[in-house]
């Protein structure tokens, strides 16, 4: 089955952004890149969607990374716990 054509992250934004201000149309935009119009219109749709965490704040960025961090050092905590155990225990993994 043969891939298709692949476009640049940029050129997705542009075109979605040109099709949301009302530049283009999703014809006019597919016709520049040389692709569906279907697509330029799930470019829009992911823009509009997810265009919202360009936004977020720094303050709810860090505070996912608290938590990633915290849970990362737990796992690590039981994987020494657990190497520790089955030593003593004399298992072998």
């Amino acid at each position: 089955m043969a891939k298709g054509k692949r476009f640049a992250s940029a050129d997705k934004f542009n075109s979605a952004l040109a099709v949301i201000s009302g530049q283009k149309s999703a014809v006019e935009a597919a016709k520049d890149l040389g692709c569906h119009p279907t697509m330029v219109t799930l470019w829009k749709k992911e823009v509009e969607d997810h265009g919202k965490r360009i936004f977020e704040s720094s303050s709810e960025t860090s505070e996912t990374n608290q938590k990633i961090a915290k849970l990362e050092r737990m796992v690590g905590a039981l994987a020494l716990e657990n190497g520790f155990l089955e030593r003593v225990l004399g298992r072998s993994t």
